[in-house]
């Protein structure tokens, strides 16, 4: 599936995946984008 042709930042990414906002202020953010999608969609789907 495609959902941009663009690069997506994290935010951006989060927003369009759950519909959500998250504020994403953390030095790691791929270690939080990915405890977030945990949360939304159950652990080990991305």
């Amino acid at each position: 599936m495609i959902i941009t042709d663009k690069i997506l930042n994290p935010q951006t990414y989060l927003e369009l995946m759950t519909g959500n906002y998250y504020s994403l202020t953390a030095d790691n953010q791929l270690e939080d984008v990915e405890k977030i999608l945990d949360r939304e969609f159950g652990e080990g789907t991305f």
